[in-house]
């Protein structure tokens, strides 16, 4: 990999902010061969975009190691500078003045001003769950620990950053709570979960589950869908679908069925820097309503009581919620076949609430003789 930064020409380069840069001069023949001493050379550097100001020249970086003086590099120092980026160029006007040969050659160059890679914590504990995921997708698998080496593609020499992890779980709960209080009255109680290493674990939570499991849906029909378990309070809650023409759904989880399909709805909590914490999916299907049956918890009924029934579709997944919430509605219609024995009515009408049409999924049977 290469730093994301860098131009084909190799002509922009990232530099560690509030840092001095040393830029190595290479001056090569036509052969692409380096010069290994360029002291004689006339080199001219100007800095566009800041106040600084770099002498001419080069600064000869040698080795005297094995008794003699080698020149190793040539390089120019560029302070650090405020502003996010820079210019630079050096220009060979020839050799320097006991020389008399003149020519021109110019080269530039753009720093830009980063960070330096850095992590909120230089050690965290991971839970070990197979839903529990830390920052860039740490997954854990088994209790242990070990150290990930985080290098800057961008600023390669300045070294790298370790994050030392370790992957826990839970050996002990811990519940303070007051010793007395008064009949009646109502405590608040603390619940701690310690790691194996005896350290607090932060989040521990149950899986993210969405309610229901499975959903059927006909086109037109609305359904909130709801979620248990997850980190909470959960704040920020993402609904998706894998297959948007199938269905669509809004930030709140309200699914309306759009056309014939199949496709997944996908529920992540987030956190506030777009982090996941948990995520479930499950199976939407949107299908066509061919067959409906009335369902009844008895096949009995009592003179003077009454029994609910509600409409299914073909199989135990259209259910009453896939296609009762259909706009425009259904058109439902119930008759007997001998109104002497019994009555339909609507499920609120003891409450006083009328439907004679009981243009409703769900109705009551009354019984009135036999």
């Amino acid at each position: 990999s290469s730093c994301p930064l860098s131009a084909p020409q190799d002509s922009v380069f990232p530099v560690e902010k509030n840092q001095n840069t040393e830029i190595e001069v290479d001056v090569r023949d036509d052969s692409g061969r380096s010069f290994y001493n360029i002291s004689t050379l006339d080199i001219v550097w100007s800095v566009d975009g800041t106040d600084n100001e770099i002498p001419n020249g080069v600064k000869e970086v040698v080795n005297g190691a094995k008794g003699y003086f080698a020149i190793t590099r040539n390089v120019q120092i560029m302070r650090e500078f405020l502003t996010n980026s820079v210019k630079i160029s050096a220009e060979i006007i020839g050799y320097k003045k006991q020389y008399k040969d003149k020519f021109k050659i110019r080269s530039e160059i753009e720093l830009i001003s980063v960070d330096k890679a850095a992590v909120d914590s230089d050690n965290i504990a991971i839970f070990n769950h197979p839903k529990q995921k830390e920052g860039f997708r740490i997954a854990p698998k088994v209790v242990g620990g070990g150290v990930i080496q985080i290098e800057d593609l961008c600023l390669i020499s300045y070294g790298n950053t370790d994050l030392y992890y370790s992957v826990v779980e839970a050996t002990d709960i811990r519940i303070e709570i007051v010793d007395k209080f008064q009949l009646g009255s109502v405590v608040d109680g603390y619940l701690s979960v310690i790691d194996n290493n005896g350290n607090y674990i932060d989040s521990v939570f149950a899986p993210l589950r969405i309610v229901p499991s499975n959903l059927t849906l006909i086109v037109g029909a609305h359904f909130q869908v709801t979620t248990l378990g997850g980190p909470q309070p959960q704040r920020n809650i993402e609904y998706s679908l894998v297959d948007k023409t199938v269905a669509r759904v809004d930030s709140n989880g309200l699914i309306v069925g759009s056309k014939l399909g199949k496709t997944k709805l996908i529920v992540r909590v987030l956190s506030v820097e777009n982090i996941e914490y948990s995520r479930s999916e499950i199976d939407l299907h949107v299908v066509a309503l061919n067959k409906i049956k009335i369902v009844s918890h008895s096949s009995q009924l009592r003179i003077g009581s009454q029994l609910p029934l509600q409409l299914m579709g073909a199989n135990e997944f259209e259910t009453p919620f896939s296609f009762g919430s259909a706009i425009p509605a259904l058109r439902i219609t119930w008759s007997l076949s001998n109104e002497n024995i019994a009555t339909i009515g609507g499920v609120f009408q003891k409450s006083g609430i009328v439907d004679k049409n009981f243009e409703s999924i769900s109705v009551r049977l009354g019984a009135i003789s036999t």
